[in-house]
């Protein structure tokens, strides 16, 4: 079953090949783990979008806590894991709750503001980054919202070319019409997955 949202996640990340995966396996993995991050400690961050809605999923897994990160969670009722030395985070949010991930990366990253205790040194470049990824994902949940109220979301997969019938004076012909696999984007998403780093 296609949903919007996660074609549109998809998409922005560069991983259109999930849809090929029964929905419950799909995740879209969210964060900037790249091929020289070796470090156990990582925050991995990764989106299940729901297919019955615009709600979806938002793990994160050993993310750097403090007080005010776990009041976040506490407000949108989300599960605490205790590993012990770091915490897992499962979130269930909707596509509209774009501000509220920008609030919960604001206090993430203030868990290494100077000054601060915090009981991972780790945290201080992990907290950073993992708040610059929430960050980018609010900035796609904003550009998808804005975009399904205007009624301009691209349709995933591109739909097959519509037969048309001309009357001719004998016969009747058909001639077939193209569709556009993906409507043409304004240039403001075009900004958008730039700033992004997605080509």
């Amino acid at each position: 079953m296609s949903n919007k949202l996660n074609d549109y996640l998809a998409k922005a990340y560069g991983q259109t090949n999930i849809n090929r995966l029964p929905a419950h396996a799909r995740r879209i993995c969210v964060d900037d783990y790249g091929p020289h991050d070796h470090s156990p400690p990582f925050c991995h961050i990764n989106a299940h979008v729901k297919d019955d809605d615009d709600s979806f999923d938002l793990v994160l897994e050993h993310v750097p806590t403090n007080a005010a990160v776990l009041e976040l969670v506490d407000e949108v009722r989300g599960e605490i894991t205790d590993n012990g030395l770091s915490k897992d985070i499962r979130l269930h949010l909707y596509a509209s709750q774009g501000p509220y991930i920008r609030r919960l990366a604001q206090a993430i990253r203030k868990v290494v503001a100077r000054g601060a205790k915090y009981q991972n040194r780790n945290w201080k470049w992990i907290a950073p980054r993992t708040a610059a990824s929430l960050e980018k994902l609010a900035a796609h949940l904003k550009q998808y919202e804005r975009r399904r109220k205007a009624g301009t979301l691209p349709t995933y997969p591109p739909a097959p070319p519509t037969a048309t019938v001309v009357a001719t004076g004998k016969a009747s012909t058909t001639r077939q019409r193209k569709h556009r696999a993906v409507p043409t984007e304004d240039d403001d998403e075009e900004n958008l997955f730039k700033i992004c780093g997605v080509e």
